[in-house]
């Protein structure tokens, strides 16, 4: 609920579904979790001192937060600050996705111990016309065997 308000920039509304949900948090995944979106909510109203804060209170709790780590990385280097902490912290949040096999998208989202509460339906869109969609396969497709993938996989 708190994202929702987030990207319809309702922000106090944002912090006080943040805040219910603080007040029902029992695990350190769940107050993890809660620290990381209270960050994002200070980040996206350009409040980086509190963001910070709140992204340094996930990362107290796990500091292998690849959300937290992932968040607050690109938040330093966007607004160029830290750069070499947000290498730092970018490279460990993919070292993170490696590790775990996930896509970043979905790291922590499971970690949290309790599932989320709506349907999710992924969605796909595409034009009518798919001939420059055919183009590009088939000339990627050239591109990997002009590259040597077809000895590459018979090799292994």
């Amino acid at each position: 609920i708190a994202r929702v308000y987030q990207q319809d920039k309702q922000f106090d509304e944002a912090r006080q579904a943040i805040a219910k949900g603080e007040e029902l948090s029992d695990s350190d995944e769940e107050k993890e979790y809660v620290h990381f979106l209270y960050g994002a909510a200070w980040e996206r109203q350009k409040n980086y001192d509190r963001a910070e804060q709140e992204f340094r209170k996930a990362l107290a709790i796990n500091p292998d937060s690849a959300m937290a780590l992932n968040y607050l990385g690109y938040m330093w280097a966007n607004r160029g600050v830290n750069l070499d902490q947000a290498v730092k912290h970018i490279q460990r949040a993919l070292e993170i996705h490696e590790l775990t096999g996930q896509p970043p998208s979905s790291l922590g989202v499971e970690k949290r111990g309790y599932s989320f509460p709506y349907w999710v339906t992924k969605i796909a869109l595409w034009p009518q016309d798919r001939t420059l969609l055919h183009r590009r396969i088939a000339n990627r497709f050239r591109a990997m065997l002009e590259r040597g993938f077809v000895d590459e996989v018979e090799q292994e």
